[in-house]
């Protein structure tokens, strides 16, 4: 821990180190964080499940 770096890419991200740019409580700018990125997952695993889906049931 005492030689990490900050990744360049992720220092402008808009959640980085698990909190949100423009939430000053320390709690809510984690928890916003938290829900964003689990139904950002959600959304991008149905779309990849639906897609499969799909594919699957036309080569049948």
């Amino acid at each position: 821990l005492d030689t990490a770096k900050e990744h360049e890419s992720s220092a402008d991200s808009p959640m980085s180190d698990y909190s949100t740019k423009g939430v000053d409580d320390p709690r809510l700018s984690g928890a916003v964080a938290g829900i964003t990125g689990t139904v950002l997952v959600l959304v991008i695993a149905g779309g990849v499940a639906l897609v499969v889906r799909r594919r699957s049931h036309h080569a049948a």
